[in-house]
């Protein structure tokens, strides 16, 4: 199975453009507090340029469920990515597709799998942010992937990106600082290599 790639933090439409030309499915576009932060007005003029085929997810952190569903409603997003205490509960209340995500902290993790369970029927994906433990956190997202599509995270870049695959084999890889010149603007070299990367990773499945 292809592992699906979703770069995140997007800001401009040169980025976005090539992003998508080289064979990236999946875009974010932070409204949470974050130097990559982009106001609704902004994403939606770079959504409204997207090709057919390709997700616009929105990233949020315990926003307010109204909000949310303004800035879905005025950028055109197909897909809420979820970065806070959000409950299942309020994950549900969305008529877009919702991504849940979670910052391991360490092997600890493997004893709340309960917790990622309750979100299971409610989610269309877990996204696991591995950025604090690093190799050791793709263990832990192996154990948790039978629980559903795993989207994982986290100190991703070009140089450890088929280490990451191979280890986990995801259902799709999210990137942000890994292809950057700077916060919120993309080197599209690391974007091509990325890409390149995985694809080799997945030709070894």
């Amino acid at each position: 199975m292809r592992t699906r790639i979703k770069i995140c933090g997007l800001t401009n439409l040169s980025d976005v453009l090539y992003a998508a030309s080289i064979g990236v499915d999946a875009f974010g576009f932070v409204f949470a507090e974050s130097p990559r932060r982009v106001s609704p007005e902004v994403a939606g003029d770079i959504i409204s340029h997207l090709p057919s085929f390709v997700t616009a997810v929105g990233v949020f952190v315990d926003e307010d469920e109204g909000k949310v569903k303004e800035i879905a409603s005025i950028c055109g997003l197909n897909t809420l990515q979820f970065h806070g205490l959000e409950s299942p509960s309020y994950c549900s209340k969305f008529e877009q597709n919702v991504i849940k995500a979670f910052r391991l902290k360490g092997c600890e993790i493997v004893e709340e799998v309960e917790k990622f369970k309750a979100y299971r029927k409610v989610v269309k994906s877990l996204l696991l942010d591995c950025s604090q433990v690093d190799e050791q956190g793709w263990e832990v997202a192996a154990i948790v992937k039978p629980l559903g599509q795993i989207i994982l995270a986290g100190g991703l870049k070009p140089e450890n990106i088929a280490s990451a695959i191979q280890k986990v084999r995801p259902y799709a890889v999210d990137i942000s600082s890994g292809v950057e010149v700077s916060p919120g603007i993309k080197d599209h070299k690391k974007m091509a290599q990325l890409v390149k990367e995985v694809g080799g990773a997945d030709e070894t499945a």
